[in-house]
């Protein structure tokens, strides 16, 4: 794993090119792979290894190309392959958090889950109480805006699937905008 380069779990890459095809089909999946870089195009073309470690701007290059070809280039597909990545993530993976936990019990695992997705960056909770959370992520490094509607759809997702109502999570801070730091804030009932 490259120490100056953001890195990410393929485990988190493959439900995001899973996505384009369950919801737009083979041939707009193919339409995206011709678009990209030759290093995107293998990558996400391939079979993905869950466990090993891919350079984060290969999967906002994905995205990002996905979202103008097959979107209307405002990121609304990155919010959908957010949701759709906890989706994917929570019905295997953390199947059992969902079992046993309420939404609080979720989010305090925020932290945890990170740092096995990411190669960098501290996720903290900020505020915390019964329905309502400000997550605050620290030491990344620069990131897309990409990165940050898809994250910002994974957490409404999560959310919801760990039984929040109502719940709405908003990216009230962000390096893009000149803040220090990332920071979500969500609420439910």
């Amino acid at each position: 794993m490259s120490d100056d380069k953001l890195m990410l779990k393929g485990a988190a890459w493959k439900p995001i090119v899973k996505f384009v095809k369950v919801t737009f089909g083979e041939d707009p999946l193919s339409k995206v792979l011709e678009s990209v870089s030759p290093e995107c195009r293998t990558i996400a073309s391939e079979t993905i290894l869950v466990n090993s470690w891919y350079d984060m701007s290969l999967i906002e290059e994905f995205i990002s190309a996905a979202d103008r070809l097959l979107g209307t280039g405002d990121l609304t597909i990155a919010r959908k392959m957010g949701q759709y990545s906890a989706e994917f993530g929570i019905k295997t993976v953390y199947k059992i958090f969902m079992k046993v936990g309420s939404p609080e019990f979720v989010i305090k695992k925020a932290p945890v889950i990170w740092k096995r997705y990411y190669s960098r960056g501290d996720l903290n909770l900020v505020e915390f109480e019964k329905g309502h959370v400000i997550l605050r992520l620290t030491d990344m490094g620069q990131i897309s805006k990409v990165t940050c509607v898809r994250v910002t759809g994974w957490m409404e997702t999560t959310l919801r699937m760990s039984g929040a109502k109502d719940s709405v999570v908003e990216h009230i801070s962000c390096k893009i905008r000149g803040d220090s730091h990332e920071e979500w804030e969500g609420r439910w009932q």
